[in-house]
């Protein structure tokens, strides 16, 4: 019996690479690509070592996407233009703050007291 496996490590779909199907490798290579170079190789040894991924066939950790210098570039060039990240995540979490508070029940009408007479 054969140890390969034909379904992804994290669900039932199809194997795409590494054990992953394709939407979970695609999460994988965004969450890979986000990091900054000098912390990917740690971030890839992670999720190998965690089981969420298997090693490449090669055994070592991928090089840099041949693209990834021309990006860098391109958006140092434009970042001046960028506001700051921590700020928008922060809006974010308010955001998600308010939309997840509870719905405040309306306020009941206060009717008049009758005066005796």
């Amino acid at each position: 019996m054969s140890n390969t496996r034909e379904t992804c490590i994290h669900c039932d779909r199809p194997i795409k690479t590494r054990g992953l199907c394709n939407a979970h490798y695609v999460e994988f290579r965004r969450a890979f690509e986000s990091l900054p170079l000098d912390e990917r190789d740690e971030f890839e040894t992670k999720a190998v070592e965690a089981g969420k991924i298997l090693p490449s066939s090669t055994g070592k950790p991928r090089s840099e996407n041949i693209f990834a210098k021309l990006a860098r570039e391109v958006h140092e060039r434009h970042s001046h233009y960028l506001v700051d990240k921590d700020a928008i995540d922060e809006g974010i979490k308010q955001s998600r703050a308010k939309i997840d508070r509870p719905a405040k029940k309306p306020a009941k009408k206060k009717i008049p007291k009758r005066s005796a007479q």
